[in-house]
């Protein structure tokens, strides 16, 4: 709740925040300081709405697919598996389980269908969907993501397993930008940025 409650307000009037926190660093550094976290702000908006349109279709089909089966709670199951999206790898597993404990009350024959619609959609969101649609928003490296989950939930439990995604994009684009380009004098293009959008298509092509 309080995370939740602080989120809405820095939604509210970031450049408030913004400012704020620009005050406790040298004059000198404000600028590249405030070019950082613009860039933080761009990625984690693209990021987000990429995200929302994957849970949102993920959350979709494995309602219907758990209808079909004859699951029951289908509906709210659905509802999980696209929530549970968020977090990368632990979530998906986490409602597929979950679904399939619920199947196990009807039969053997409903688990093992629904365990394997949840693979199927897990499948196609990891290797079809996500690609494709993160790719136009923010393009995080896997094992970064998955290097993140560990790092973040060992140092703040659930909280920081939820967060991962995020704190890895912000902490990846830091490096980039403060470390790689102002201080080593390199030049990468930052996460999210329409030039590492552009480096991508280019790649693919």
């Amino acid at each position: 709740v309080v995370v939740l409650s602080a989120a809405v307000f820095f939604a509210v009037s970031p450049r408030l925040y913004l400012d704020g926190a620009l005050l406790v660093l040298p004059p000198a550094q404000r600028a590249r300081a405030r070019e950082a976290f613009e860039a933080i702000a761009a990625a984690l908006r693209g990021w987000f709405f990429a995200q929302l349109v994957i849970m949102t279709i993920v959350g979709v089909a494995s309602a219907a697919a758990f209808l079909a089966i004859g699951v029951p709670g289908a509906l709210a199951l659905g509802v999980i598996a696209g929530v549970a999206e968020i977090v990368p790898v632990v979530g998906p597993v986490a409602s597929g389980a979950l679904a399939a404990l619920i199947a196990g009350t009807v039969g053997v024959k409903t688990m093992a269908l629904a365990v394997l619609a949840a693979t199927v959609i897990q499948q196609i969101e990891s290797n079809v969907l996500t690609p494709r649609i993160q790719a136009d928003a923010v393009d995080v490296p896997g094992a970064l993501v998955i290097f993140a989950i560990v790092v973040f939930g060992v140092l703040f439990g659930a909280p920081g397993v939820v967060l991962a995604m995020p704190l890895a994009l912000c902490a990846m684009i830091i490096i980039q930008k403060l470390w790689v380009n102002e201080t080593l004098g390199g030049h990468v293009a930052l996460a999210g940025s329409e030039e590492a959008k552009a480096q991508q298509a280019a790649h693919e092509e």
